[in-house]
């Protein structure tokens, strides 16, 4: 498995395909918009401060997420596209906000190993943006899990979101909490590598 950055234009369309694969095809979620040529983006992927990490199995998308790193406080992210994020700017004056969205792993693939080396990948690159905190969306049924094992956080009420077709929750993550992410999956990976040489 291969985690890469999506800087080419075939890359980035193996990321926009995927979303649409997964959101529209296999989840069906946004039905009521319009996506040319099978391929789900928007503005906030040509933002200069947008990172698509793709995760490539013998070179075919099989899971995707998107960040984008606010450089300034009155930035809009994708994340407010979803919900008024501005009372938790508010209560985080001085520090550097992200936004977390377009998630998707290829159905084949949803597994908790591929799940945990995503997010290994993605919470690699969130710490490298040096954002304090990040903001996101979540489909409400994933987040208990979300919570168990990263310690992610609401912010508001659950929200029907017409655009998804479903209802999402507000949320928020610290950087604290992908530090600590990153060191379990490195204290896991370093004990089955002892465990290998015993």
């Amino acid at each position: 498995m291969e985690t890469i950055i999506a800087t080419t234009q075939e890359d980035l369309n193996k990321v926009f395909k995927l979303r649409y694969r997964v959101y529209v095809e296999e989840e069906k979620k946004f039905t009521g918009v319009t996506f040319s040529d099978k391929m789900m983006s928007d503005e906030f992927d040509n933002n200069p401060n947008t990172l698509n990490v793709l995760m490539l199995q013998g070179g075919q998308a099989v899971g995707a997420a998107r960040i984008t790193k606010s450089t300034d406080k009155n930035e809009r992210l994708p994340a407010d596209s979803m919900y008024n994020f501005d009372s938790i700017r508010q209560n985080h004056l001085g520090l550097t906000s992200g936004s977390i969205g377009m998630l998707v792993i290829s159905k084949p693939y949803r597994n908790t190993a591929i799940f945990r080396e995503l997010m290994f990948s993605l919470f690699k690159v969130l710490l490298s943006t040096k954002c304090d905190y990040f903001i996101f969306s979540l489909n409400h049924e994933c987040y208990n899990i979300m919570h168990r094992s990263f310690g992610v956080k609401t912010v508001g009420e659950k929200i029907w979101s017409e655009k998804i077709q479903h209802f999402i929750l507000p949320m928020i993550m610290y950087k604290e909490q992908v530090i600590n992410f990153i060191k379990r999956c490195e204290s896991t990976h370093t004990a089955n590598e002892s465990h290998m040489l015993v």
